[in-house]
């Protein structure tokens, strides 16, 4: 019961933060003219599905790099041959291997 009621809390604030958020800047977007810019919109969000795709395709490639000594088995840790606490700043330096 307690699981779901945080479950259940947890996303019901997480809904109502991203509403208010997105409701703010519609309020203060709207106030400002982008006629200059509406016949380029779609131009806009072609280059935005494309600049998030190969975003993930990159980073999701260096990430993959740097977290495989995080990909171990579970008997690893348990004998305690897994990661140190020393080694948790290099699996994050994107470029390093």
């Amino acid at each position: 019961m307690g699981v779901v009621l945080v479950a259940a809390v947890f996303g019901a604030v997480t809904i109502g933060t991203m509403l208010a958020v997105v409701m703010t800047m519609r309020a203060g977007l709207i106030r400002l003219s982008f006629a200059a810019f509406e016949r380029y919109t779609h131009a806009f969000a072609d280059a935005t599905i494309l600049l998030c795709g190969l975003a993930i395709q990159f980073l999701g490639q260096q990430l993959r790099r740097a977290l495989t000594p995080v990909i171990l088995s579970p008997d690893v840790f348990c004998r305690g041959e897994g990661p140190q606490p020393r080694d948790f700043m290099a699996w994050f330096q994107l470029g390093q291997r």
